[in-house]
């Protein structure tokens, strides 16, 4: 294996100095191209626009701008464009950061430019794009070419156009010589770790030793002492050898350990199952208490809604049993009235018949005499006050016979309300259950 990585380690090593070969000339490439868009862009936009007054050169800003927005807004790898004076000052620019008659010192890209030549450099800037659009910051390609009213004249200053390096540079060869450089070093190490590994010294491989056929014969001496009351016995030692196990006996119980082992797999297996099934059941029996109580307490709900309704029904009954419970105590009254007034005219018969018997005898002593005119019986007469309590037991038993009829209107009712409270208490007691 650490050929294989040595060998991917080196052509990835190769891999990457030809991609970083190949993206340089690319960009110079793109270098040369973008300065011979530079030197056009110098010759089209900015020569129209320029002159030369008193030995200085000049540029209109407006005619520069609109010049700038005809010929190159168009190209969208341009950032900004520069004019500079042979002095190294700055005449007019596109990006409205920059301050006019600031120096760009002895720089040697203006001084090469103003030979005749052309530079281009490469730079991180800060500029406002030709559209208008927000200040950015970006790597720039900073290109130089001579500005020169006529072909052939002497330069008069230097136009500096600056293009956007990702816009002209491909950073595809960029990408792929980074991801050949992360790969040539992860296989370099992995070349290293296999060649200390291999550099270790290596133990000495195991000998497998195959079990006997048979197990080895091994002399045991049985001795047991036992005794009984005051004298004992040694059973003599036994010389015979225990049983060999044979291969196949051997082979039996590895079987019957592996038998067990699965047995015990299908018990874990089946444990797991009961745990899983009781943890379902414990989330049903939960979902289950949580219904029960949600639906006692609507319960609860329902029966404070229809506490007036129950209320009234309670008084009602109650009313019923009170005034049939008067209607007994009346009636039980007028029975032992009635049942004392019998007593009563039975007593006086009794005296009233003791009277007649005298009298009669007094009559035939004596002679007879006119009767006075029967009169009306006075209240206390018994006879009068049997026929008052019987009055009155009449009535009450007409108010007892009412009472229980109200009762029998009532019962339904009273029904009704005895089943709900008792199914109310029922779900009480079984919300206090659960």
């Amino acid at each position: 294996m650490r050929a294989v990585f040595g060998g991917l380690a080196l052509l990835c090593l190769a891999g990457w100095l030809f991609a970083r070969t190949a993206g340089a000339a690319a960009a110079t490439e793109a270098t040369d191209a973008a300065t011979t868009r530079a030197q056009g862009y110098a010759t089209t936009a900015v020569a129209r626009e320029a002159s030369v007054e008193a030995g200085r050169l000049v540029v209109v800003p407006k005619s520069f701008a609109d010049a700038v927005q005809r010929d190159v807004a168009g190209d969208a790898t341009v950032a900004r464009i520069r004019v500079w004076d042979p002095s190294g000052s700055l005449v007019v620019s596109t990006d409205p950061e920059d301050r006019v008659g600031k120096g760009a010192g002895a720089s040697l890209d203006l001084r090469a430019a103003l030979r005749g030549g052309s530079d281009a450099t490469v730079a991180q800037a800060t500029f406002t794009p030709l559209s208008g659009d927000a200040t950015s910051s970006d790597t720039l390609v900073q290109t130089f070419v001579p500005l020169s009213l006529r072909a052939g004249d002497r330069p008069v200053g230097v136009v500096e156009v600056d293009f956007v390096r990702s816009r002209i540079v491909s950073a595809w060869w960029e990408r792929l010589s980074i991801a050949l450089a992360a790969a040539a070093a992860i296989f370099a190490a992995l070349f290293v770790v296999f060649m200390t590994r291999d550099a270790a010294p290596v133990a000495a491989p195991l000998k497998k030793v195959e079990p006997p056929d048979t197990a080895p014969t091994i002399r045991h001496d049985y001795r047991a002492t036992v005794s009984s009351g005051d004298r004992g016995w040694v059973v003599p030692s036994s010389d015979s050898p225990p049983p060999a196990t044979s291969v196949a006996e051997l082979e039996a119980a590895t079987t019957r350990i592996a038998e067990l082992e699965k047995a015990l797999e299908r018990a874990a297996d089946e444990n797991e199952q009961v745990r899983s099934q009781a943890a379902s059941k414990e989330q049903d029996i939960e979902r289950l208490r949580q219904e029960t109580t949600e639906r006692v307490a609507a319960l609860e709900e329902q029966m404070k809604a229809e506490d007036p309704e129950v209320e009234a029904l309670r008084a009602k009954l109650a009313q019923a049993e009170s005034r049939a419970a008067e209607a007994e105590s009346l009636l039980s009254t007028a029975h032992e009235q009635l049942a004392a007034a019998h007593t009563q005219v039975g007593d006086t018969l009794v005296v009233d018949a003791g009277e007649g018997v005298e009298a009669e005898d007094d009559s035939a002593s004596e002679p007879a005499v006119d009767l006075e005119p029967s009169v009306e019986p006075e209240p206390t007469d018994p006879t009068d006050l049997i026929a008052v309590l019987e009055a009155r037991v009449a009535d009450a038993e007409a108010r007892a016979q009412h009472a229980k009829e109200e009762a029998m209107q009532l019962s339904p009712e009273a029904s009704d309300l005895r089943m709900r409270l008792a199914r109310t208490a029922a779900r009480k007691k079984m919300g206090s259950v659960g």
